[in-house]
């Protein structure tokens, strides 16, 4: 597990990391999964900081 889906499954517990984990397959149903969660604003937070970390 990475450091940033280590830090979101204990900022946000009742998010699932699998978009960060296995992106690759899955990423196109956990963010329609996401889009329906209060996290949904927060969703292209986590992903841009997952593709390019701030320095």
């Amino acid at each position: 597990m990475g450091l940033l889906a280590a830090v979101l499954a204990q900022t946000c517990p009742g998010m699932t990391v699998v978009s960060i984990t296995h992106r690759q397959s899955v990423a196109r149903l956990h963010a329609n999964i996401i889009d329906l969660t209060p996290f949904a604003v927060v969703r292209e937070d986590i992903l841009s900081a997952d593709a390019s970390p701030e320095p």
